[in-house]
């Protein structure tokens, strides 16, 4: 939690309040009472695409992010950063869309 903090001190500069609103309270909504999922790459994930995408549907979102499974996408966002460079937050971005926009599409 405390590296969740700096983070968002960090963070204050480059967000908007809205922004940081959103992401505090999506993250909690999708994983309800789960500990420790309030982390720095996560935020900063979704920070990033919030901004991206400000017409993003919340009820999607959420739908999304309870189909990730935290662990993993932070265990495969490392091993993509070692194979691929880049970073973390950016590897764990491109998992976010995949599954907000998958979860968009209409079932057939």
């Amino acid at each position: 939690m405390t590296c969740a903090i700096g983070t968002l001190l960090k963070m204050i500069a480059e967000y908007s309040e809205k922004q940081m609103t959103w992401v505090l309270t999506i993250i909690p909504e999708a994983n309800g009472d789960e500990k420790g999922v309030l982390r720095p790459n996560l935020i900063r994930s979704l920070a990033k695409f919030i901004k991206e995408h400000p017409d993003v549907d919340r009820a999607t979102m959420v739908y999304a992010l309870e189909e990730i499974d935290m662990d993993d996408l932070e265990k495969d966002a490392r091993s993509h950063r070692k194979i691929q460079g880049g970073t973390i937050t950016d590897a764990m971005l491109t998992v976010i869309e995949w599954k907000y926009n998958a979860a968009k599409k209409p079932l057939m």
